[in-house]
């Protein structure tokens, strides 16, 4: 954010201090929008980072500041977000969304800062309201954040065997009710497993095709043959469909009617 003065006498301390907490809000906002997490350690390092890059960047000759403008937010990304996992495309994909939000929100915050400036009359980069009103921010977006991934670890995960190709794999599977899905063919319940899960089994073979639609859209996902499935100390018959987009740690999503309490 930096290129806007007006005469103001600067304090390094003041320019680290605004930089940290600016880039914590951006990384937290970012992660947000993207119903991610990120360990402390990944966050901390990006913070740094970014902190450090831009108090240099004033400072440092053109070229140099060029090269921080073009490689600090995909860097600052590749740092603090881990993409889903599955294939190549999706990780790319995902992470490439995430630079995108990234850089849209340091845009946007570096524009409005720089418009409020120029109506002020100050260059509030200068002062050290900046960075308190972003550790605010940072607060609120912390309570925000601990409601949401509350919810989500009230689900009902559980852990189940799988059983395939001769081997038995142990899972964390979410008890969900809203997948109903039924092959048509056999009229077996049909489990959503990971592509992660598949490797680790060996290729499933090919039955079919089924048509899969969420709230992101429709999809068909490729329905594999699995032996049984062991939920609640009791083994069941199902068929299995292979998705990229189980993500939360997650191996399996469960049919409803395989589990009790549906």
């Amino acid at each position: 954010m930096g290129g806007y003065h007006l005469g103001v006498r600067v304090y390094v301390e003041v320019v680290i201090f605004n930089n940290l907490c600016v880039d914590l809000l951006l990384i937290l906002s970012t992660l947000t929008l993207r119903r991610s997490r990120a360990s402390k350690l990944r966050v901390g390092s990006a913070v740094i980072v970014g902190a450090a890059a831009a108090t240099l960047y004033p400072i440092v000759p053109r070229g140099f500041a060029i090269a921080i403008r073009a490689l600090l937010a995909p860097l600052m990304t590749a740092i603090f977000y881990k993409p889903k996992k599955g294939k190549f495309p999706v990780r790319a994909a995902d992470h490439m969304l995430t630079l995108f939000i990234f850089a849209a929100l340091t845009f946007f915050l570096g524009g409005a800062t720089e418009g409020i400036s120029r109506l002020l009359g100050i260059d509030i980069n200068s002062y050290a309201t900046l960075g308190g009103i972003a550790l605010a921010l940072v607060m609120m977006l912390a309570a925000v954040r601990g409601v949401i991934f509350s919810k989500a670890r009230a689900r009902d995960v559980r852990t189940v065997t799988l059983y395939a190709m001769g081997a038995s794999v142990k899972c964390r599977a979410l008890a969900d009710s809203g997948n109903l899905l039924v092959d048509n063919f056999s009229g077996l319940p049909v489990i959503m497993i990971s592509g992660e899960l598949e490797k680790r089994l060996g290729h499933l073979p090919t039955e079919g095709y089924i048509d899969v639609n969420t709230v992101s859209g429709s999809s068909r996902l490729r329905l594999v043959k699995i032996d049984s499935v062991s939920v609640d100390g009791e083994r069941r018959k199902a068929m299995g469909a292979v998705s990229d987009f189980i993500g939360d740690g997650l191996d399996v999503i469960l049919q409803a009617n395989m589990f009790s309490g549906a």
